[in-house]
């Protein structure tokens, strides 16, 4: 009967590690919460580019090193190390829509993009009376 209840015992143990195991690079290999706002920009059709600024946040595991590049440019916008979360507001004159790219050591893991929409100024114009008033 001890036996049986020592097999039974390591195939329990067996069995939780492998979960704990393959449940933690499930995790490391699930891309981090990435996430850009606003969405778009919405400017007058004269106008060339968009002042803007974004707030850029992620959440990763601790150890895992993830850097923010815009696209067409080399060089990282800003690199975090830690876990947890990670908050950025950064100011942007932005001329066309624009992609960001959160990457790792090698590779692309998530993107975002920026939507610029150029409108006719009377589009954009507030109304000054309700829908619904008749003066």
């Amino acid at each position: 009967m001890r036996v049986n209840l020592s097999v039974s015992n390591s195939l329990l143990l067996v069995c939780i590690s492998w979960f704990t195991l393959s449940g933690s690079a499930l995790a490391k290999a699930l891309p981090p919460n990435f996430s850009v706002s606003p969405k778009a920009c919405v400017i007058p059709s004269y106008s060339s580019s968009c002042e803007i600024v974004l707030s850029f946040s992620w959440k990763t595991k601790a150890g895992n090193r993830f850097c923010l590049y815009q696209q067409n440019v080399d060089t990282p916008l800003h690199c975090a190390t830690l876990g947890n979360k990670t908050n950025l507001k950064i100011p942007f004159y932005l001329k066309s829509t624009t992609t960001f790219f959160l990457r790792n050591s090698t590779q692309q893991v998530a993107e975002q993009t920026i939507k610029i929409i150029k409108m006719d100024t009377k589009e954009l114009r507030r109304r000054r009376k309700s829908a619904w008033s008749l003066l």
